[in-house]
C-alpha cells in the first residue's frame, strides 16, 4: 500500500516490510522471515520525523532512519504500486487507515480490535473495505477521499462459517447471556477458551490464532443473521512460554535507546561515544506558573505542568534537567523547588493506585497543551513533589497540599516558633499538602541556582537567604545545608563541572562562587562586571563563560586555575549563555532581542534577531541552540550550520524567563554519562507470571549497570517498577502479558563505559502460591475471622457452608499476616435457590477488598 516516490507498506519476495523512497533514494527494510500464506497480519508504520517504525500484529519489529524534512507527494494506492511495471499485492486487504500523526505503540495495539471514531484526531482517511459490491472503496472520514477500483479487483467474503462443532448448547448451559443491542450500538465481548488440562504442548493447536464466526440475529426475525468475525487465541500451557534473550546488535536495536548504542562494538550495549541528551526541552512559563515539555525535533508541546496552586504567583524561572529527563524548577516568588517527572522514562507516582497515570498530555494531537490538557495543581501524577525553602520551615511537600501557607500573612499564621507546627511543615508531603509553606517574596528565599550532580541529586542556591541546599533526587529530602552568607553570595545561576565542583553566579556581587561538595568549602572569584548567566564548555578545555547583563561584558574563566582568561565587550542585557561542541559561545540579549554567536576567544560572529526579550539559551540533542523569550510567547531553534532560525514554537499564553540546563545536556556531559535502554517482551498470553531476569555485564570501576522491570496486560495500565537482581526471583512484579525491561548504564568517568553483553527475560513455568496459613471448611463452625457464625449445609452433597445470607454484609478479616510478597484468597460460592442469570436481587453480591499494611490489590478472578 502506498505510492511510488513516497511511503509504502510492502510485500517484497514474500517478506513484509516498508519502503521509503525520498527523492529516489530507497530504504526498504523487510522482515527476515517470509510471511505465512493463508494467515492474516495486522501491519502498520509510523514516522516521528527522524525514524520510521514498522509494526506487525501490534509490535514494533523494524526501524529505519528517514530524512527529517521529507514529505511524500504521491497518490494513495491500496493493493498496488505505480512503480516497476505496476506491481500488485498477491493477497487480500481488510481495512486501511492513514493518520497525520504517529500513533503510539499502545494505540496501534488497540487498533487491532477497536475501530476509531471517523472524526478521531489526526485520522486522514479510513477505508473499511466492507462494501462487498461495486467498484468504490468509501472513506468514512469527513475528508471523503473515496477510492476507485483499477484493474480486476474482486470483493472476497471472508465471513463464511468455519468447520467445527456447534457449541451453542455448551455456551447456553454455561450461563451464556443474551444481549439486546440498540441500532448502531456496540458491545465489547471477551471470550476466554481454556484447553483441557490433559492437553500438553504437543496437543496444542498448530496456530495460536484462528478466525471463527459468531452469529448475531434479529430478535424480530431470527432467520436473519449477521456474521461477526472473531479471532480466538488458544493459550498454551505455561511451560511453552519462550524466554526473550537480547544479545546481538539486532536484538538490542529492537528496544528504545537513549544515550546507548550497539554498533561501535557489535553485539553489546554501551554508552554512546558522544554522550547524548534527550530530545526535549523544559521551558518555564513564568507568567502562569507552569512548565512546558517540548519535543526538540518537532516543536510539539508534549505536556504542561503547574508548579504551584492556581491564583498564586510561583514565578518559575530556572529549569534544570536530571539524568533521567526529569525537570527541577525553581519558583522565585513562592520560594519552592518542584520536581516534574519525564513520563516517557516512567517517572511518575501513581498516587491513587489505579495503574493509570493522570498527567498532562496532548490529547487531540495538535501540538499544543490547552484547556483540560493542563491538570489542576495536585492532580498531575508526574508532578512528583515540592520542597519549600522558606527559612525555618524547609522541607518536602506534595503538590496540592490544601493547608499550604502563602505569603507573609500565612507565614504569620503558621507561627514558626511552634515546634509542633514547624515539625509538621518540615515533613514529607504530597502535592496539595496543606502544610507546605510559601514565601510570596521575589528575593527571599529566592531559589535561582539549580544544578544536578553525578548522583542525580540537586544543588539549589538561594538569593536572599544566601544558602545552598543539597536535595536527594529520589526522595526530595534535604540532605545538606551550606550557608554562604560569609562571602555575601546571592546565587543567580549554577552549573556542575565534570570534576564535581559547583559554580554559582553572584549577580550584583560581581563574583563567581566555587563550592566543593566533597568537604563543603567555598570561595569566590572576582569578576570585572555583573555576574549573570553561566555557560559551561563541555570539552576538556575546562572553561566557563559568564555574561554581564547591563554591563555588556562577557568573561571566560579557567576552572583549573580559577582565574579570568579574558573579558570582552558583549551585548547589552546579555543573560543566558550556552556553548556548542565547536566552542562557539551563544548569549541571549534581552534589550536588542538577539542571540549573539561568539567564537571560543570572544570574537563576535553574528547577531541573530529572535524576537522580544530573549532570556535563555540551551543546546539540544542535535546540537542546535534553543532560545526562550520573555516578551512574547515564542521559543526558537537556531541551526548553527546556517546561523538562522529553523523552527519557531508558540507556547500559547506564556512568557519565559529562564537560563539553566533546560535540555539536560550539561548534566549528561559534564557530570555523569547515562544511557537508558528499554525493551518490551510480549509473551502472547494475558497474566503471564514472570520469574526472573538474568544478564551478563561488564562494569569497570566507577561504572554501573542497573535493571528494573514492570508488567502490563494492555500496554496502558502498568505495575510499579521493581529493581531486578541478577538471576534472582522477581518478588513484586504481578503477572501480565508484557514485561518492560529498563537497563541504565552509568559512568562517572567520561572515558569509561559499562557494557551489557546479554539479557534474558524468563517467564515462570509454575506459580508458587506459598504456604497456606489459613483454612476454614466450616465443618466445625466459623472462627473469629468471620463476622457471622451461622453454618448450614449445601442442598446437594451435604457440604458445610457459612450461611444462608440474604441482605446481610459478611466480613472476613485477617490481621497479622506472616511475611509475604503476595496473598491469595480463594473461596467456593454457593447459590441456593432460583437465580436468574446476573440478577443482583437473587444472585451473590459484590466482593470488596479493604487492604492495609502496605498491601496492594493485584487482581481478582
Amino acid at each position: 500500500m502506498g505510492g511510488c516516490v513516497d511511503w509504502a507498506l510492502t510485500l517484497v519476495d514474500g517478506h513484509l516490510g516498508m519502503t521509503i523512497r525520498p527523492g529516489g533514494c530507497t530504504a526498504s527494510p523487510h522482515l527476515d522471515e517470509p510471511a505465512e500464506v493463508g494467515r492474516w497480519y495486522h501491519v502498520a508504520a509510523t514516522c516521528d520525523g527522524q525514524t520510521a517504525t514498522f509494526f506487525v500484529d501490534g509490535q514494533p519489529v523494524l526501524t529505519s532512519p528517514v530524512a527529517p524534512d521529507y514529505v511524500g507527494y504521491s497518490d494513495v494506492r491500496i493493493g498496488g504500486s505505480a512503480c516497476c511495471g505496476n506491481e500488485f499485492f498477491p493477497g487480500q486487504i481488510r481495512e486501511v487507515r492513514i493518520w497525520e500523526r504517529p500513533l503510539t505503540e499502545a494505540e496501534i495495539l488497540a487498533s487491532m480490535t477497536t475501530a476509531p471514531a471517523p472524526d478521531a484526531a489526526g485520522l486522514l482517511g479510513w477505508w473499511p473495505l466492507d462494501e462487498g459490491t461495486g467498484t468504490t472503496a468509501h472513506d468514512l472520514t469527513a475528508n471523503a477521499r473515496h477510492g476507485s477500483f483499477q484493474g480486476g479487483l474482486e470483493w472476497v467474503n471472508e465471513l463464511n462459517p468455519v468447520a467445527g462443532s456447534d457449541i451453542t448448547a455448551e455456551l447456553t448451559g454455561a450461563g451464556w447471556t443474551t444481549w439486546e443491542l440498540a441500532p448502531g450500538a456496540t458491545l465489547p465481548l471477551l471470550i476466554e477458551l481454556r484447553l483441557d488440562p490433559s492437553a500438553g504442548p504437543a496437543n496444542a493447536p498448530p496456530a495460536l490464532s484462528e478466525v471463527e464466526t459468531l452469529l448475531t440475529a434479529r430478535s424480530s426475525q431470527t432467520d436473519e443473521a449477521d456474521a461477526v468475525r472473531a479471532v480466538l487465541t488458544a493459550a498454551v500451557p505455561p511451560e511453552a512460554l519462550v524466554p526473550a534473550t537480547y544479545t546481538t546488535t539486532g536484538d538490542f536495536e529492537r528496544g528504545r535507546m537513549v544515550g546507548v548504542e550497539a554498533r561501535s562494538t557489535p553485539d553489546q550495549l554501551q554508552l554512546e561515544p558522544q554522550p547524548d541528551a534527550l530530545p526535549i526541552i523544559w521551558v518555564p512559563n513564568s507568567n502562569e506558573s507552569t512548565v512546558s515539555l517540548v519535543d526538540t525535533r518537532t516543536g510539539n508541546e508534549l505536556g504542561r505542568y503547574r508548579t504551584g496552586p492556581a491564583g498564586r504567583d510561583g514565578n518559575p524561572s530556572r529549569t534544570t534537567v536530571d539524568l533521567l529527563g526529569n525537570c527541577w524548577v525553581g519558583n522565585r516568588t513562592s520560594g519552592t523547588v518542584v520536581k516534574i517527572g519525564y513520563l516517557a522514562n516512567g517517572q511518575f507516582i501513581d498516587r491513587n493506585g489505579d495503574g493509570i497515570i493522570q498527567t498532562s498530555r496532548d490529547l487531540n494531537g495538535d501540538g499544543n497543551i490547552t484547556g483540560a490538557e493542563l491538570l489542576p495543581w495536585g492532580e498531575d501524577e508526574c508532578v512528583l513533589f515540592e520542597i519549600s525553602l522558606l527559612p525555618g520551615a524547609e522541607g518536602l511537600h506534595t503538590p496540592g497540599d490544601p493547608d499550604t501557607p502563602y505569603g507573609e500573612e500565612d507565614a504569620r499564621k503558621v507561627n514558626l516558633q511552634d515546634p509542633v507546627r514547624r515539625s509538621l511543615m518540615a515533613g514529607t508531603h504530597v502535592p496539595g499538602d496543606p502544610n507546605t509553606p510559601y514565601a510570596n517574596d521575589y528575593w527571599t528565599p529566592g531559589p535561582r541556582g539549580l544544578a544536578v550532580d553525578g548522583l542525580n541529586n540537586l544543588w539549589v542556591g538561594t538569593y536572599g537567604t544566601k544558602t545552598f541546599y543539597y536535595i536527594d533526587g529520589r526522595s526530595g529530602q534535604i540532605l545538606k545545608v551550606i550557608d554562604v552568607s560569609s562571602v555575601n553570595h546571592t546565587s543567580y545561576g549554577a552549573v556542575m563541572d565534570r570534576t564535581g565542583i559547583l559554580w554559582s553566579s553572584g549577580q550584583s556581587q560581581n563574583h563567581l562562587l566555587r563550592l566543593d561538595p566533597a568537604d563543603g568549602t567555598f570561595r569566590t572569584i572576582s569578576l570585572p562586571h555583573f555576574s549573570y548567566g553561566l555557560g559551561l564548555d563541555l570539552s576538556d578545555r575546562g572553561k566557563l563563560f559568564v555574561s554581564g547583563w547591563q554591563n555588556s561584558r562577557l568573561s571566560r574563566v579557567d576552572l583549573a586555575t580559577e582565574t579570568v582568561d579574558w573579558t570582552v565587550e558583549g551585548r547589552y542585557e546579555s543573560r543566558g549563555v550556552a556553548v556548542t561542541d565547536d566552542g562557539s559561545v551563544w548569549t541571549a540579549n534581552s534589550a536588542p532581542g538577539t542571540v549573539t554567536r561568539f567564537d571560543a576567544n570572544g570574537v563576535p560572529q553574528i547577531d541573530i534577531p529572535v524576537g522580544k526579550t530573549p532570556t535563555g539559551v540551551a543546546v539540544d540533542q542535535a546540537g542546535k541552540v534553543w532560545v526562550v523569550n520573555y516578551g512574547d510567547e515564542f521559543i526558537h531553534r537556531i541551526n548553527p550550520m546556517t546561523d538562522s532560525i529553523d523552527l519557531s514554537k508558540r507556547l500559547i499564553g506564556t512568557a519565559h524567563y529562564g537560563y539553566s540546563d533546560m535540555t539536560g545536556r550539561i548534566v549528561r556531559n559534564a557530570t555523569t554519562r547515562l544511557g537508558i535502554w528499554t525493551a518490551r517482551h510480549d509473551s502472547g498470553f494475558r497474566n503471564t507470571p514472570w520469574a526472573r531476569v538474568l544478564w551478563t555485564a561488564g562494569e569497570p570501576e566507577n561504572t554501573a549497570v542497573a535493571i528494573r522491570v514492570r508488567s502490563s496486560n494492555d500496554l496502558e495500565t502498568w505495575s510499579g517498577w521493581e529493581v531486578a537482581f541478577n538471576d534472582l526471583p522477581l518478588r513484586t512484579t504481578p503477572p501480565g502479558r508484557f514485561l518492560e525491561v529498563e537497563a541504565q548504564l552509568k559512568s562517572f568517568v567520561p572515558e569509561l563505559t559499562p557494557v551489557l553483553l546479554d539479557l534474558t527475560v524468563v517467564p515462570a513455568t509454575e506459580i508458587n502460591l506459598g504456604d497456606r496459613f489459613y483454612h476454614n471448611d466450616f465443618s466445625t463452625g466459623a472462627d473469629d475471622a468471620w463476622s457471622v457464625d451461622q453454618v448450614s449445609e449445601t442442598p446437594v452433597g451435604g457440604e458445610s457452608l457459612l450461611g444462608m445470607f440474604e441482605d446481610e454484609v459478611v466480613v472476613f478479616r485477617q490481621d497479622n499476616l506472616p511475611p509475604h510478597t503476595q496473598v491469595a484468597i480463594e473461596c467456593d460460592l454457593v447459590v441456593s435457590g432460583p437465580w436468574t442469570g446476573n440478577d443482583p436481587d437473587t444472585g451473590p453480591d459484590i466482593f470488596q477488598a479493604d487492604l492495609a499494611g502496605g498491601l496492594t490489590l493485584l487482581r481478582t478472578t
